[in-house]
């Protein structure tokens, strides 16, 4: 699986890395959500930086959609969700990052910001 997660008290990091298809996306979805404490998340932080770049120019928004759409499939408790920080340093992956958000938030009360650098995400959200 081309991704990894760490779970703190309130929150997640969340990275992707070297290829990784739409398959793996939904797949990096389910597993979070059936954390035990994904409904008490305050905050997720999701790095992009080091997925593969042929990987990154076969994404499409079609694929952000298909994702999106899925995403919207599966329950979840967002209430208390807070902060949404993403992180790429590809162009191309920040602005369907940003196509994303805009057409597919699943916490109602959530910020959502785009950074460059893990450090400045975790800045934002308070560093656990």
């Amino acid at each position: 699986m081309p991704f990894e997660f760490k779970e703190y008290d309130k929150g997640l990091f969340v990275r992707y890395f070297g290829f990784v298809p739409p398959s793996d996306f939904f797949e990096s979805r389910v597993a979070i959500r059936a954390l035990p404490n994904h409904d008490k998340f305050e905050y997720a932080l999701c790095d992009f930086s080091d997925m593969d770049a042929d990987c990154i120019w076969s994404m499409t928004r079609e694929m952000a959609d298909s994702v999106g759409e899925r995403d919207a499939d599966v329950p979840s408790n967002q209430d208390g969700f807070r902060k949404m920080a993403m992180v790429a340093q590809n162009q191309k992956v920040l602005e369907l990052l940003e196509y994303y958000v805009g057409h597919y938030q699943s916490a109602p009360n959530a910020e959502y910001r785009l950074f460059r650098s893990v450090q400045q995400a975790w800045a934002w959200i308070g560093d656990p």
